[in-house]
């Protein structure tokens, strides 16, 4: 970042660190980011059963306060009804009621932006930090989304292209166990879920699957080594190869040699583009 670090210290006084960025001061007020007219029309509601998530609900009221909305309202379990917009914490306890109510404006705010979930209409995503420019676009996208359109997202389609096959899905995030299992079920597909690369060698070698999807960051074993292991398995136990597919946010040009390089037979980045997966599934998969 072209800044500097400079230390003065003095024997049994202390020591002064300094340092110095060359910035831009971003000239902007909140209001300004969105339109406030627009926006204090949306009754928004804050979803979180986690105190300790209480400051990012009271950082996001601040500023949806700034943008001039002012019909704000708490909950402590989902609810479908009583609001315009929702911003949710993604927990395992209502994810999937959220992601199947389809008549709701939804923001999913991630901690982190190393989850990524599949692109579905009705739900937005938001990564900390969190500021007033990436909430005003978090809002503006979702607001712009007309959700009773008949067009849908990609993902959300009902696709008329039908497959046959058991695949073994090696995930550890459960709201995207959730999205790709609805992914799985529109292509007529069955499936599996392990919570980890561990578990996914130990179920390959106990079920027949005829595709794998794999995660690469996951605990206990990551999908590279769990590749690996199902991989070296078959050569063992002179098996017929089972196609596995990376299935990352690992989507730069290098990322995509060096899962193929490493033994991957596909890739698919997330979030999950349902023409790319059909593609990669029809490499592997007859249809029906």
């Amino acid at each position: 970042m072209h800044g500097t670090l400079t230390l003065t210290s003095k024997e049994d006084i202390g020591s002064i660190f300094t340092l110095k960025i060359p910035i831009n001061i971003i000239d902007y007020k909140v209001q300004y980011l969105i339109d406030s007219a627009k926006i204090s029309q949306y009754k928004v509601a804050l979803l979180s059963t986690n105190n300790e998530n209480n400051v990012f609900i009271k950082l996001i009221k601040k500023y949806l306060n700034n943008f001039g909305v002012t019909n704000i309202i708490e909950l402590n379990s989902f609810s479908k009804d009583g609001y315009d917009i929702l911003f949710f914490l993604p927990n395992d306890s209502y994810n999937e009621k959220i992601i199947l109510e389809k008549n709701i404006r939804a923001i999913a705010m991630f901690k982190s932006n190393t989850v990524t979930i599949a692109n579905f209409s009705h739900i937005a995503s938001l990564y900390a930090p969190f500021t007033p420019l990436t909430i005003a676009k978090a809002l503006n996208d979702i607001i712009d989304k007309d959700i009773q359109k008949t067009s849908k997202n990609k993902t959300e389609e009902l696709s008329e292209v039908q497959f046959t096959g058991n695949i073994l899905i090696a995930e550890d995030n459960k709201t995207n166990q959730i999205l790709i299992g609805l992914i799985m079920d529109n292509y007529g597909l069955s499936y599996e879920i392990a919570n980890n690369g561990k578990i996914a060698v130990k179920m390959f070698k106990d079920a027949k699957f005829d595709l794998i999807l794999m995660d690469k960051n996951m605990p206990e074993l990551n999908g590279l080594s769990a590749m690996k292991q199902i991989k070296e398995y078959e050569t063992k136990n002179n098996l017929k190869p089972t196609p596995v597919v990376a299935l990352t946010a690992n989507a730069m040009i290098t990322d995509v040699k060096m899962f193929l390089d490493a033994g991957m037979d596909g890739f698919v980045a997330k979030p999950i583009d349902s023409e790319l997966l059909e593609a990669e599934l029809s490499k592997f998969l007859k249809k029906v």
